[in-house]
């Protein structure tokens, strides 16, 4: 849905938008068409562009033409974001100076302000979908360091997720200045790791559970001791399952049990260990030939992973 804004002006040229629902399949053209349909294309019969108006970093406004062959428009558009018709040959600003305070505004959503089952339903969603994606050859090249082009290299994404989620906790809690507002902070990735949890998402659980478990989040005695005790018994038992010892069996219990329930995400670092393990403790050739049994066993444990995402979660 394009939200409704309000009369945009660029000196004599002005522009006007409305609310209208539209497929999440919307192609570029498809969204002019709308547009020239409610009579908000008012530049006679020139060719016109999607442009997206979002704030950045520095809290300023970025501004930038889509490419015109771009499609599933409601998908890319950020939380922060908005989409314009402009002329194709414009080049100004799409936004009035006091709709600018309005934008940025909308760009400064905090955690506690979601809605945590939706929000971990999406990061759920988004990183099965990128753990779907792996290819069995990309486990392989990863561990016998391959080269070449080799397209999206899916296994990466997959493994920066763990450590972007994990940063995240920890710039969310430690940039809040206010205790109070700190704890909610802390209550809702406790929270939220168990939704994790529950839903079979094992790599964002441990990643929220080692973000709340870092050195900088954990000196914050003050904002602790004001943690009701049931969220720091969750936390608690959350940390038991990263439990390293016996080969982390509380975890792979744990997965094992919610992979015959229905689908699971599972903790990488531990996909990444395993595999290390079977191809550093065997050796490739025995006696000039090669050691076919170190590949099956390699094959055997990829085939056990990729298992994993057989089952789909349900959007």
């Amino acid at each position: 849905q394009i939200p409704r804004r309000r009369l945009i002006g660029h000196g004599n040229v002005a522009m006007s938008a409305a609310a209208v629902r539209i497929r999440t399949s919307i192609h570029f053209k498809h969204v002019i068409d709308v547009g020239t349909e409610l009579g908000q294309r008012r530049h006679g019969n020139g060719r016109h562009a999607v442009a997206v108006v979002n704030d950045s970093e520095t809290k300023t406004l970025q501004q930038k033409r889509l490419p015109d062959m771009l499609d599933r428009l409601p998908e890319r558009l950020p939380l922060n974001a908005r989409y314009y018709i402009k002329p194709h040959n414009q080049t100004g600003s799409l936004v009035q100076e006091d709709a600018v305070d309005e934008i940025l505004r909308e760009g400064a959503v905090h955690v506690t302000q979601l809605d945590l089952n939706e929000l971990v339903r999406q990061l759920t969603l988004s990183d099965f979908e990128t753990f779907r994606k792996i290819e069995p050859e990309e486990y392989i090249r990863d561990l016998f360091g391959c080269q070449g082009d080799v397209g999206v290299n899916h296994l990466a994404e997959f493994a920066d997720v763990v450590n972007r989620e994990m940063f995240w906790v920890t710039t969310e809690v430690c940039r809040e200045t206010r205790v109070r507002n700190r704890v909610k902070i802390v209550k809702s990735f406790i929270k939220m790791a168990r939704l994790c949890q529950r839903a079979g998402n094992f790599n964002t659980m441990f990643a929220l559970v080692s973000g709340l478990g870092h050195r900088c989040v954990q000196r914050l005695k003050t904002t602790w001791d004001r943690v009701p005790s049931k969220y720091v018994r969750t936390f608690e038992t959350l940390q038991r399952l990263m439990d390293p010892t016996r080969n982390m069996i509380k975890y792979r219990t744990a997965i094992n049990v919610e992979s015959r329930r229905g689908p699971v995400i599972p903790f990488f670092p531990v996909i990444k260990k395993d595999l290390m393990v079977l191809y550093l403790t065997n050796d490739s050739k025995v006696n000039g030939l090669i050691n076919f049994e170190k590949l099956r066993k390699l094959s055997k444990e990829i085939r056990r992973v990729a298992r994993y995402a057989t089952k789909a979660y349900d959007p």
